[in-house]
Parts: structure tokens; C-alpha cells; sequence
């Protein structure tokens, strides 16, 4: 049964990861069969048989890479997805050279438990203290972490699937602190900080970057900032108590985050609300053309489709038809093609203007509202009066 349950958990992990997801789990394993020694289970019967379920278990995700995209699309998923990724051949490069790009990320994507692990995950390396439960979390996380950091193309929420190592690792490195103890008393002093450092934080989100727009939300919030303010100079005699309110933080933060700050932000990507009109007004991906090197993958998703593009030779082909009803422009190349003889023949007619940025690259003149203004760029929805059918 055991077994079983491995295979089950190694599907799920591939369906949602990928083949890095198993990875993960795969190393954890290994990881903790040394510590035991214990590594000759891997060449037993029942291993093999849970690797047989698990490639079972997986057949339909395969089929449906396979219908999609041919035994090309099975090989990406099993092989060439991570490959691509720490090589770069697909995606490009992103903080390629910063090799501490993973050990810095991890301060704020634990939140508000980073410092912690780092501290306990550290002393009981230099203290010898690691155990079975050191070398299936802590050991995994970091050499997975040291791996992805010569990847090419790193990105924070690849250390996804090491939070529930790491969960395990702190859990039961904090219940083993004793009451009353100077332990006790560091753990509550480091998170005390912590939590202040994230209640400005979520000050400064929600009350200057992005202000609440319902005011009963704002005052709801505020009272909550204040509580766990007020939390922060009581005393923390138990290992409960602190572990309560670092939660309580973590789940103040992420509702400002998530009930204000996000809604706001998406607003200030073009295609999430073009997707809206133009779904109300009955127009589908088909319907919408984007011209040459334009960036809409935003509306791609939202749309719910993937829209054609159109480029200037195509339209200076006189058999060439455009079909489509509106032309999605980015406003780099929106006084080129107004401009444009082959464009100004057709008597092309602004009907939408909605600006755009780059949400994932946030700037601070992008934070500070007072200069937000200067770096949003305008998407233009064009429509041709005279017919180019």
C-alpha cells in the first residue's frame, strides 16, 4: 500500500511539476536512504512496481501530449522541459548569472518563516545535529536549490515544490523548543521582527501603492494591521503563540495582497481587460488580429485562445484577406502603422485605447503613483473602415 501511495504521489506531482516535481521527491528519497543507509530499497521488487504504477498512473497526461503535439510533446514533458529551462534554449536567460538567485528568493517566498529555517537548517549542520528528517528536507532543498542555481532561466516559483520539505523540517524543529527557554525567547524576538517588517510592508502596499477603493475594506484591514501591531510588544511565552500570530501575519499580508493589491495591478494589463470587452461583445480570438512582434499573451489567456498575427507584407498582398474584425496594436508601433500608406488606405479608426504594463517587472517609478503615469504604455484597438476582404 505504501507503495502505491508513492506512485500516486509521484503522478500527482509530475501532473502538476512536470518531471521536476518527481525530481524533487526522487532526491528526498535517495537523500534519506543514504542517511539510513538504506539505499539498496531502491533495487527491491516493490520499487520497481511503484515505478510501473507510476508510469501508468501518468499514461493519461502522456496521451494528451502525444494528441496535441505527436511523440515530440511526450518527450518535452518527460525530458526536455527542464532541459530547456536550466539551458535556456526555449525561454531565454533570466538572472543567469546571479547564482545566489535561489538563496536570496527564499527570504520572502517563506515568508515569515525564512529566517528561521535558515537558522535552525544551518546550526544543525555546523552542530551535527542533522538526523533522517534533516536529510530528507533540509539536504534535498538545498542541493535541488544549488542545481537550479547554474540553471540559465531561474524563476522564484520554482522553489515551489520544496515548501512542503521545508514545512516538515521547521515543524518539527520548532516543537521540539521547550517553554520558557532562551530559545524560546530568540525564536519569538526574530519573528516579532518578522511581523513588523511585514506589517509595513503591507501598510505601504495597500494604503500608498495601491490605496483600498472600498473603504469598509481599508478600515477592516487597518484593524487587523493594528492587532497584530499590538501582538508584536506582548509577551510570547509559548512556541503556540508564535507560531499563531507568524500565521496570522502570513494571512493578513496575502488577504491585502490578494483582495487589493493584485485586482489593481492586473488592471494595468491590456489584454486581461480588453478580454473583457471584447467577450462582451461577442467577439471571439478569431475575430482579433495582432500585428507583427506585439506582445498579447496576456489576452491570449484571458481571451481564451491564441489571436493571429498579421504583418505588413501580408496586408500589401493583394490576395491576401484580413478576416479579422479589430487589430490589436502595442504603442511602440502605433505611429508607424497610423502613418502607414498601406494602413491609411483602409481608413484605420481607434475604437480602444487601455494601458498597458509590464506587471511582472515592477519598477519603483511603476510603485510610486505620483510617476506611475510616465511608464504605462496604451494598446490601441484598431478597426479598417474600408474592407480588406
Amino acid at each position: 500500500m505504501p507503495y502505491l501511495g508513492l506512485a500516486l504521489g509521484l503522478a500527482m506531482a509530475f501532473g502538476t511539476k512536470g518531471m521536476f516535481g518527481v525530481v524533487v521527491v526522487a532526491v528526498a528519497l535517495v537523500c534519506y536512504m543514504i542517511s539510513t543507509r538504506r539505499l539498496k530499497w531502491l533495487f527491491s521488487w516493490r520499487f520497481l512496481l511503484a515505478a510501473a504504477l507510476f508510469f501508468l498512473l501518468i499514461t493519461p497526461i502522456l496521451y494528451a501530449y502525444y494528441v496535441q503535439f505527436s511523440w515530440e510533446g511526450v518527450r518535452f514533458i518527460l525530458w526536455e522541459q527542464v532541459l530547456y529551462r536550466t539551458g535556456g534554449e526555449m525561454y531565454g536567460s533570466a538572472s543567469a548569472d546571479d547564482y545566489f538567485f535561489f538563496f536570496h528568493s527564499l527570504l520572502w517566498t517563506i515568508l515569515p518563516w525564512s529566517l528561521l529555517f535558515y537558522f535552525f537548517a544551518i546550526r544543525d549542520l555546523l552542530k551535527r545535529e542533522s538526523n533522517s528528517i534533516y536529510a530528507l528536507t533540509v539536504v534535498p532543498s538545498f542541493l535541488i536549490m544549488l542545481m537550479l542555481s547554474f540553471s540559465s532561466f531561474k524563476l522564484p516559483h520554482y522553489l515551489n515544490p520544496l515548501f512542503m520539505l521545508m514545512a516538515i523540517y521547521l515543524a518539527t524543529r520548532l516543537m521540539r523548543i521547550e517553554q520558557r527557554t532562551p530559545m524560546l525567547k530568540g525564536v519569538a524576538i526574530t519573528q516579532k521582527i518578522v511581523v513588523f517588517i511585514m506589517v509595513l510592508f503591507a501598510i505601504l502596499i495597500n494604503y500608498y501603492i495601491m490605496p483600498f477603493e472600498q473603504l469598509w475594506f481599508g478600515i477592516v484591514y487597518g484593524v487587523a494591521l493594528l492587532w497584530l501591531l499590538f501582538m508584536i510588544f506582548t509577551a510570547w511565552y509559548r512556541i503556540e503563540k508564535v507560531i499563531m500570530v507568524s500565521v496570522a501575519a502570513s494571512a493578513i499580508v496575502w488577504i491585502g495582497l490578494n483582495g487589493n493589491f493584485y485586482p489593481q495591478l492586473l488592471r494595468y494589463q491590456a489584454g486581461n481587460e480588453m478580454a473583457v470587452k471584447f467577450k462582451a461583445r461577442g467577439l471571439t480570438p478569431k475575430d482579433v488580429a495582432v500585428y507583427e512582434s506585439s506582445d498579447a499573451s496576456s489576452l491570449d489567456i484571458c481571451h481564451g485562445g491564441m489571436h493571429p498575427m498579421v504583418f505588413r507584407n501580408d496586408l500589401v498582398d493583394s490576395t491576401y484577406r484580413f478576416r479579422q474584425k479589430q487589430l490589436w496594436i502595442n504603442n511602440d508601433m502605433f505611429d508607424e502603422v497610423m502613418s502607414d500608406s498601406v494602413f491609411r488606405a483602409r481608413r484605420p479608426v481607434v475604437v480602444e485605447r487601455v494601458p498597458d504594463y509590464r506587471i511582472t517587472w515592477m519598477t519603483p517609478q511603476f510603485l510610486n503613483p505620483a510617476t506611475r503615469a510616465s511608464v504605462i504604455d496604451t494598446v490601441y484597438i484598431v478597426e479598417f473602415r474600408n474592407s480588406l476582404r
